[in-house]
């Protein structure tokens, strides 16, 4: 069985998301999903060149924390122009932040009227006996997977919720390449492939009006027993995900790990060629890098202390 200490180190430190009207955000993530607000302040120049992204230079930023004080952050930040989001779960690159919640169909019912609507009820899954899933969509059509976990299983450690919404424990990555994704993140980043799965995925076949039988191909990659990044096959109906000149895209921009050490000469696809330092809360003085990944996505690497 799981504790709540076997996650309290996870590699995933930050989601971060795109939004339209910060203001209104910070209230859905802070009242609803009862997110403690630990930081507010303004995107550096340096921070910004890291992520490729210098129109964001001063854009507002706020830092969520769930109220078990884990180390794991929702990054909200403030668009500088009004974008219309692809709809939900349509386009490569990040799809989703999973993240561990204590009573999944009592958040449910929370969340009706909110400004989250819940595109996948809470549910028991034949064959999975461990985890009660819930997707949701936010006003910026990012997707959550708040899901009940209500134990490990023989390969993976998950994290059980210690609050309403406790922390992100994995980033769903919709590929255009599963495999060669999947291989990527093993290669540079040394994690481990832990096993591809088929299934009836609803989300995606809700997205593109499939037959619900319809089975699609997923991977997780996970740092020893904790869970990573699970890899998604996307069909080719899918589309890029809109990036503007020198910005970030709309949803959710981009997944930060805690790292070890951060090997930046061995990395590829580095947005700078130089790790950054920053005082700014989420970086506390540590060096960070962005590679940018083979389906457009954002992956933060922090030095951890």
């Amino acid at each position: 069985m799981a504790t709540i200490t076997d996650l309290q180190d996870s590699p995933i430190k930050c989601g971060t998301v795109l939004v339209n009207d910060l203001d209104a955000s910070i209230t859905l993530y802070r009242d609803v999903l009862q997110q403690d607000v630990v930081d507010v302040s303004e995107v550096s120049p340096a921070v910004a060149e890291s992520w490729g992204a210098p129109s964001m230079v001063g854009a507002r930023v706020c830092l969520l924390q769930p109220k078990s004080k884990a180390d794991s952050y929702i990054r909200l930040i403030q668009s500088p122009g009004v974008v219309t989001p692809v709809p939900h779960a349509t386009s490569y690159g990040w799809c989703a932040f999973e993240i561990s919640v204590e009573d999944v169909f009592s958040l449910a019912d929370q969340l009706q009227g909110s400004g989250f609507t819940v595109v996948g009820p809470p549910k028991r899954l034949d064959g999975i006996d461990n985890v009660i899933p819930m997707q949701v969509v936010g006003p910026d059509q990012e997707v959550l997977f708040l899901n009940q976990v209500l134990s490990s299983d023989q390969n993976t450690d998950l994290p059980l919720a210690n609050c309403v919404v406790d922390r992100i424990f994995m980033a769903i990555l919709a590929s255009h390449d599963r495999q060669k994704s999947v291989s990527d993140y093993v290669q540079q980043l040394k994690y481990q492939e832990s096993g591809t799965h088929e299934i009836r995925y609803s989300l995606i076949n809700r997205a593109f009006d499939f037959d619900p039988e319809t089975k699609h191909s997923l991977t997780l990659v996970q740092d020893g027993r904790a869970p990573i990044i699970e890899v998604d096959q996307y069909p080719k109906q899918a589309v890029s995900r809109p990036v503007p000149h020198g910005g970030l895209s709309h949803g959710c921009a981009m997944v930060t790990l805690s790292v070890k050490q951060l090997n930046v000469s061995s990395l590829s696809n580095k947005l700078t060629e130089q790790a950054i330092c920053s005082n700014e809360f989420l970086y506390a003085g540590s060096r960070s890098i962005v590679i940018k990944g083979r389906s457009g996505e954002l992956l933060e690497l922090i030095q951890a202390p």
